[in-house]
């Protein structure tokens, strides 16, 4: 697997910034007495400001894995559902043992 970089993401339609750094950028969206940190967090997905943080001090797989989970709650967003962190877990999960197990790449 390659490193995760930073770019301009197309999610169903709409522009998003993905993010790929050791420390997060400023949120459009704090979250609520939550600090994101690179010591506490594996990545963010901030919902007014269209953008994902992932930490790159994570090993490869795990930053995809990650992206994969924010992603779901940026899919969330746009489709104005919500989904328990819970379910958004297992959602991850199993996507991610699925493409990684079978070597699928996506382009």
């Amino acid at each position: 697997m390659k490193p995760l970089k930073s770019r301009t993401l197309n999610i169903m339609g709409y522009k998003w910034k993905l993010i790929v750094s050791r420390k997060p950028p400023p949120f459009k969206e704090p979250p609520d007495k939550l600090v994101i940190s690179p010591d506490t967090h594996h990545g963010y997905c901030d919902r007014v400001g269209n953008q994902i943080w992932i930490c790159n001090n994570d090993t490869v797989e795990h930053q995809y894995s990650t992206f994969i989970h924010e992603l779901i709650h940026a899919i969330e967003t746009i489709n104005d559902i919500k989904l328990s962190e819970h379910k958004v877990l297992i959602f991850e999960a199993g996507l991610f043992q699925v493409l990684h197990a079978n070597k699928i790449k996506l382009y």
